[in-house]
């Protein structure tokens, strides 16, 4: 898919407010004491499926959608 075609859904969908997060415990495996929790943010796409954080992230970041 073309990045200017993925930008123009992102801002659709980031309007739309489809993106679903996930909410994922971070463990310290010594202590087994709970950190923090990390909420990656996939966004799923009809013709191409789950689109990673790693991924939407920086798109997201240069299309003007979130801060760095």
């Amino acid at each position: 898919m073309p990045r200017r075609a993925l930008e123009n859904d992102l801002r659709r969908a980031w309007a739309a407010q489809e993106f679903e997060p996930f909410f994922q415990p971070l463990v310290e495996v010594g202590t087994r004491r709970l950190t923090c929790f990390v909420a990656p943010l996939p966004w799923r796409l009809p013709e191409r499926g789950l689109v990673q954080p790693d991924d939407v992230i920086p798109l997201t970041e240069e299309a003007g959608l979130i801060l760095p």
